[in-house]
């Protein structure tokens, strides 16, 4: 009988959806002819499908769905963390159920497995102590199996007693065109702080340093679009980032916020990154201690910093 598998995915950002597709194309991870109904947004989907040059998963069904997670909600008195779970349909007739990230899925399906990095409830503890302590007891009374990355999964997720680790999954299609080509023909830089806002102030800062020093000693630099829409017009050494595997295997350095999307594609791309410095996100914190203890970074920096670091790159 073919398996059938349901996997839900935490909307947050476009990182979870990203790791999730990378496992999902490795075939060990699943039979191959495993059936996945996926829950996940539609447009994060097509976006990750085109960027990551992935094939058209023929045996994923996706169902347009969000979790609607996010710090600032985990805040919010009124609004119960665990709401995604009433919009799901029935899950009886799955084989297997998968969460990514959010333990609650235990509630409803007591066998579930998770995988994840790190737990929101953990990282949302001091803003929602009640969901820290609903989603803990979960885990107590279920123990689940747990797929993490050994190198990033944070303590809490590696200290359960089902945590499996797994390797990295790195983007196949990265992997194949960065091995034939030279990074000593790599003369170029990403500036990136992923999906979410929370760094813009700090990148603008970066903008205004590069327009008045010049890219020296690089030749072209990347930047997140949304940083570039009020700058016209533009140097010619300035362009849109469009996170292709041309503009990856272009690249020298990269300063960016250290979520593990851009993370992983950096490592395969034996590029280390100068990092953005997050100090109040848990998770941010963690992959830098990772990223710098086992010197897969240059540097974590808050600021200031000096342009002619990047000349001995």
């Amino acid at each position: 009988m073919k398996r059938s598998v349901a996997y839900i995915v935490c909307d947050h950002g476009l990182g979870h959806l990203r790791r999730v597709l990378l496992l999902l194309h490795n075939n060990s991870f699943f039979p191959p002819d495993t059936h996945i109904t996926l829950f996940a947004p539609l447009t994060c989907y097509q976006k990750l499908i085109t960027s990551l040059s992935l094939p058209s998963f023929c045996s994923i069904q996706l169902i347009d769905f969000h979790t609607s997670t996010s710090l600032a909600n985990f805040s919010v008195k009124s609004l119960n963390p665990s709401n995604w779970l009433s919009n799901l349909p029935s899950l009886q007739s799955f084989s297997s159920v998968y969460s990514d990230n959010l333990v609650d899925i235990l509630s409803v399906r007591p066998d579930a497995c998770i995988t994840a990095q790190f737990f929101w409830h953990t990282i949302a503890r001091d803003l929602n102590p009640y969901y820290f302590e609903y989603c803990t007891s979960l885990l107590q009374r279920h123990n689940p199996q747990i797929y993490g990355y050994e190198l990033f999964s944070m303590p809490d997720v590696k200290s359960q007693s089902g945590f499996c680790p797994i390797p990295l999954a790195f983007n196949p299609a990265l992997l194949s065109s960065h091995q034939s080509r030279s990074f000593h023909n790599r003369n170029n830089l990403l500036i990136t702080g992923g999906s979410t806002p929370i760094l813009q102030s700090s990148l603008k800062s970066i903008m205004t340093t590069l327009l008045y020093k010049g890219p020296f000693p690089f030749s072209t630099i990347y930047v997140d679009p949304p940083l570039l829409s009020d700058m016209h017009p533009l140097p010619s050494w300035l362009k849109p980032a469009s996170f292709s595997i041309d503009m990856f295997c272009s690249l020298r350095a990269a300063i960016c916020r250290p979520g593990l999307g851009i993370l992983t594609d950096l490592i395969s791309l034996g590029v280390k990154p100068f990092l953005l410095h997050e100090r109040n996100n848990l998770e941010m914190l963690h992959n830098s201690s990772v990223m710098t203890s086992n010197n897969l970074s240059t540097q974590v920096f808050p600021f200031p910093w000096q342009f002619s670091q990047y000349s001995n790159l």
